[in-house]
């Protein structure tokens, strides 16, 4: 039985149930539009690796399937919002290709991508072994317009009203994990001057404010 089957089933019964009750194995079957003797192969399999109990027809999360199950989901939707927010895909297709990449995505990767887009934190982020709150522990998160002028700090993510936002800034060299210092800016709503790493950038005030910064870090 194929591993990225065995994922699917996962993914799927944590959207059935948020691991909060058991899952018919007909039910996901139907769920996933596949046969139930090919869902049910994969399941038994499942419960094999220790990742789900059965009880008859209907299987539940062990703790380790639970957690096997959050990780995958939030690899989908950090990469389904990379593919939005970043690249400009639609829905459909980002959900689509998302689908394709949550079985080859490292956790490292799915972290870094989840820095840039900025992802709300979930339960899902329970499976992450370096989730968003530890890059703020040193210091204040604040945005790069709220920062006093000669204010260091390391980017912590990127969070836009529009998608082009992020795309923008990351073309400028605002990436998440580069140490940053506000050099100057003319007034309160006026353009950003900021040394990033050994280069000096000016960024609008408006655009400022998607980049969130953790001061003193």
């Amino acid at each position: 039985m194929g591993s990225e089957l065995k994922e699917d089933c996962l993914i799927n019964m944590l959207r059935m149930s948020e691991g909060e009750h058991p899952v018919n194995i007909l039910e996901l079957a139907t769920y996933m539009e596949r046969s139930s003797d090919e869902i049910a192969g994969a399941v038994r399999e499942l419960a094999v690796d220790g990742l789900v109990a059965l009880d008859g027809h209907d299987a539940s999360f062990t703790d380790s399937g639970l957690l096997s199950a959050r990780e995958i989901r939030k690899k989908h939707h950090v990469m389904e919002s990379f593919l939005v927010n970043v690249l400009g895909m639609d829905h459909l297709t980002a959900h689509l290709e998302a689908h394709q990449m949550e079985h080859k995505m490292s956790q490292e990767s799915m972290q870094k991508l989840c820095h840039v887009t900025g992802n709300h934190h979930d339960k899902d982020c329970s499976a992450c072994t370096n989730p968003c709150e530890n890059m703020v522990t040193v210091g204040t998160l604040q945005t790069l317009y709220e920062m006093a002028v000669h204010l260091k700090g390391r980017i912590a993510f990127l969070r836009g009203k529009d998608p082009s936002d992020v795309k923008k800034l990351i073309s400028m060299g605002f990436v998440p994990g580069r140490d940053i210092e506000i050099e100057s800016r003319i007034s309160s709503n006026g353009p950003r001057v900021v040394n990033l790493g050994e280069s000096t950038v000016a960024v609008d005030a408006e655009l400022s404010k998607a980049i969130l910064v953790n001061v003193g870090a």
